[in-house]
């Protein structure tokens, strides 16, 4: 049962980094050139790459996977506290943070068996 959750949540890290791709696509909607818009893709679809190379890099390590959620979690939420548009972005913090806190929570639980 246990390795069914830590799967689960890898899946659930994987569709969090995949939200972010996802979301980078909306850049080529603005006017601009198209090395600005391949500029402003490529610093869009960085988080979600970085999720996935974290995810790669420490599948088989849930504690520190673990950890790396959370403080992905804590930077989101402190880069939107700092932009300042808190109260715009709830469901951006509900749609990447719950997430992100529930992915380290179970593998923390599932890495102290």
């Amino acid at each position: 049962m246990i390795h069914k959750l830590q799967f689960g949540a890898k899946i659930l890290l994987c569709i969090v980094a995949g939200f972010f791709i996802l979301m980078a696509f909306d850049v080529f909607d603005i006017e601009a050139t198209i090395w600005e818009q391949i500029g402003g893709f490529m610093i869009s679809i960085s988080p979600g790459l970085i999720l996935i190379g974290i995810l790669i890099l420490f599948w088989k390590n849930e504690r520190i996977l673990a950890y790396l959620c959370f403080g992905f979690a804590t930077a989101w939420l402190i880069f939107i506290i700092v932009k300042g548009n808190l109260p715009d972005m709830i469901g951006g913090i509900l749609i990447i943070d719950i997430p992100l806190v529930i992915t380290g929570i179970i593998l923390l639980i599932s890495s102290k068996k």
